[in-house]
């Protein structure tokens, strides 16, 4: 298994990645996107730049390769290279995978995020969470 991060000119293959599981998810300009082979794209997450941190705004675990660790790894593996906080919005039952990688219920997020959370809230379940542990 090898983490890497992908340059933005390969986001077009983790969108194809997302896409062949299923996943409305897509890498952005500007999202700096990381992924772990195995030895194909096994598990991929993209990274927004925000508020002088990142908002996680996507995580996708092929489905074959699901309930073995590799997000918890990718995410943990990601988060070793990064000096700057990252939030992220997941359904409840989501809690524990990211519990588990070193993240806590958001005390605070940056204004673009908490007016990001109130619309989705609207429409669904989420619980804030950021890792500030750099």
């Amino acid at each position: 298994m090898r983490i890497e991060i992908i340059a933005e000119i390969a986001h077009p293959l983790v969108n194809r990645f997302y896409k062949s599981q299923g996943s409305r998810m897509r890498a952005r300009g500007g999202h700096q996107v990381w992924v772990l082979r195995n030895p194909d794209i096994a598990c991929a997450l993209c990274l927004e730049p925000i508020g002088g941190g990142f908002w996680l705004t996507s995580l996708c675990t092929a489905v074959e390769q699901r309930h073995q660790g590799l997000a918890r790894h990718l995410i943990t593996g990601c988060l070793d290279h990064l000096n700057s906080p990252v939030w992220l919005f997941c359904a409840p039952e989501l809690a524990p995978l990211y519990l588990a990688c070193g993240f806590t219920p958001a005390a605070q997020l940056p204004l673009t995020l908490q007016q990001r959370l109130q619309r989705y809230q609207r429409h669904k379940r989420l619980i804030a969470m950021q890792c500030t542990s750099v």
